[in-house]
C-alpha cells in the first residue's frame, strides 16, 4: 500500500511538473523580451527534466539493488538450510557407524 501511495504521489508531482511546463511555455509577458524569457525558461525546464530523469534512474537502481539483495539473502538462507538438512539426514548414519565401530573395537578376542 505504501508503494502505491508513493507511486501515486510521484505521478501527481510529474503531472504538476508537466502542467507547469505547459504554463511556462505558453506564458509570455510584454515586459521581458521573448528571447530572454525563452532562454531562461528552457534552462529551468531542462533542469526540471534532468532532475526527473535522475530521480527515475535512482529509483530503478535502488529497485534492482533491492532485488539482488533479496536474491542473495534467499540463496544464503537456502544454502544454510540445505547444509543443516544434510547434517540432520546424515547424523543417523554417522551414529550407527560409530556405534558399530565401538562394538567391534570393544570385542574381546578369544
Amino acid at each position: 500500500m505504501a508503494r502505491w501511495k508513493a507511486s501515486s504521489k510521484r505521478v501527481h508531482e510529474l503531472k504538476g511538473l508537466m502542467h507547469s511546463f505547459k504554463d511556462v511555455k505558453l506564458e509570455g509577458t510584454p515586459f521581458v523580451p521573448i528571447t530572454l524569457m525563452t532562454d531562461s525558461l528552457r534552462h529551468v525546464l531542462r533542469v526540471w527534466r534532468d532532475q526527473a530523469v535522475q530521480s527515475q534512474e535512482r529509483r530503478i537502481r535502488l529497485a534492482k539493488a533491492e532485488k539482488e539483495r533479496d536474491a542473495l539473502l534467499l540463496r544464503d538462507t537456502f544454502d544454510h538450510w540445505r547444509s543443516r538438512y544434510r547434517e540432520n539426514q546424515l547424523a543417523p548414519i554417522v551414529c550407527l557407524s560409530s556405534y558399530a565401530a565401538t562394538k567391534l573395537i570393544g570385542r574381546k578376542k578369544k
